[in-house]
């Protein structure tokens, strides 16, 4: 047992050292994705080494530790605030999930819930979604799309007007993205990205995935409205490509770093929710304040939907 607790105290050590250069390496920013784990695993180490009365082992952990809290402290410290004041016509209300390619899951779901969303982004939108977009049409009739049978389809449903929709994508007319312009019932717009970057697991991937958070953040300086970022960025809030989107355009994270917020793969997340991470995000500028943000049920999909509702504040 002393020689598997010194095993995974030294892959823990390795994981959080090989994570600091994630800003060089793409790799290695990889292992930045895993910071909650890392501290749980630290914690019931600390335990046994106490048990243990091991002095050494105990004040090393106990550093690492600090470390790693100072590291998730950060992703707190980037949390949008709670809202004070609510008011209903401020609100938006935000689905987001990646569907897998998948329509038939939300067939019968997506339309007895219409009421409970403002806007719908679905991702991994295939061609064939076109049909639940249409039996949508009456809930939303607001609908912008890019649908391909590859894991990068999008569509976008929304209650209120689409005003303006620009499409972004990285070099090579891949991975659409959207920046759309929306305009609430109360008069006030706010620009809405859906997003879904490419996984950043080989070094073309990994490049266009720098090129498009690039993208984004040079859209976010420059906005003129206040603006939610929605979708699979295939990064965790722990990663360096991450925190520089962040730092960049002063958006705020939406979760903080509870367990119940990580979103895939969900076949771990349904055994025990430490074993996922939150690639799923949703940020929003400093112009808005948080209601609410749920991880919702398992709809068939390897990832989980996310529900985020947002207030702007004047």
């Amino acid at each position: 047992m002393k020689t598997f607790s010194n095993i995974c105290f030294a892959v823990i050590l390795l994981g959080v050292l090989l994570s600091t250069l994630g800003e060089k390496f793409w790799m290695l920013d990889l292992f930045s994705h895993f910071y909650l784990q890392y501290w749980f695993g630290l914690v019931v180490l600390l335990v046994f080494y106490i048990y243990q009365k091991n002095k050494f082992r105990i004040y090393l952990t106990g550093l690492l530790i600090a470390i790693v809290t100072l590291e998730l402290g950060a992703t707190v410290l980037n949390r949008a605030p709670m809202v004070k004041l609510p008011k209903e016509s401020a609100r938006v209300r935000v689905f987001s999930f990646n569907a897998a390619g998948n329509s038939k899951i939300l067939d019968n779901w997506l339309p007895t819930r219409a009421g409970t969303f403002d806007v719908v982004v679905l991702l991994e939108a295939h061609t064939h979604f076109q049909e639940l977009m249409d039996k949508l049409k009456a809930d939303y009739p607001y609908q912008v799309s890019h649908l391909e049978n590859s894991p990068f389809g999008i569509a976008v449903l929304s209650r209120w007007e689409i005003t303006n929709t620009r499409e972004f994508q990285a070099e090579g007319n891949f991975y659409p993205q959207y920046e759309l312009q929306i305009k609430m019932p109360s008069g006030d717009e706010f620009l809405l990205f859906a997003m879904h970057a490419p996984p950043p697991f080989a070094p073309q991937l990994a490049e266009a995935h720098e090129v498009i958070l690039g993208e984004l953040a040079e859209k976010n300086q420059q906005k003129k409205f206040p603006a939610v970022v929605v979708g699979d960025l295939n990064t965790t809030a722990r990663s360096h490509r991450f925190t520089k989107l962040v730092k960049q355009t002063n958006l705020r994270d939406t979760a903080g770093i509870s367990p119940w917020a990580h979103t895939w793969p969900s076949a771990l997340l349904n055994i025990w929710t430490f074993l996922g991470i939150r690639i799923d995000q949703c940020l929003v500028s400093n112009s808005f304040s948080l209601v609410e943000r749920e991880r919702l049920e398992d709809l068939g999909s390897d990832h989980l939907p996310v529900k985020c509702v947002v207030q702007i504040e004047k």
